[in-house]
Parts: C-alpha cells; structure tokens; sequence
C-alpha cells in the first residue's frame, strides 16, 4: 500500500520527539524509574520501534526515494564519524 510521504514524515518527527522526550526521562530519572507500571527502558523501546516502523514505512511505501541500502550507508558513516568524538570505548 502507498502512503503520503508528508504524513509518514509528519508522522516520523512526532515518534522522534517522543523518543527523545523518553530519552531525557532515562536520563533524569534512570533506566527503571516506572510510570504508569511501564519503565522508561520499555517506553524507549517502544518509542524506537515505532521510530524504525515509521522509517521502514517511508521507504516502503512511499516514492521518497531512499532504499535500505541507503540507510545502511548513512548508519555506518555515523557509527565511524560518532566513534571519533565518544568519551567511552576501548
């Protein structure tokens, strides 16, 4: 099925603000604070699977024009790029 590309992307900015917002919760108040039963490490893994549900959506359903390959690409270009700057690691 083809959707709108403008509503998946409106669709995607809203999962990734929530992801954030549930980031900045972990970091406040830790991995296993609770709310509403639900820790925020489930919330964010809630949050990112909807963020990768929505990418997927984009480039399946849409004629955006950005392949899995392409994401590939640019996924392995941060991982070299972020290592660089990380104060962590061996």
């Amino acid at each position: 099925m083809k959707y709108d590309t403008n509503e998946l992307l409106i669709v995607l900015d809203e999962e990734l603000h929530e992801a954030g917002h549930v980031i900045c919760k972990t970091l406040r108040f830790g991995k296993e604070s609770t709310w509403n039963g639900v820790s925020n490490k489930e919330r964010l893994l809630q949050e990112l699977g909807d963020v990768v549900a929505m990418i997927e959506m984009l480039i399946d359903s849409t004629d955006f024009g950005i392949t899995v390959d392409d994401i590939k690409k640019a996924k392995q270009a941060k991982k070299n790029k972020v290592t660089t700057w990380l104060k962590t690691g061996v």
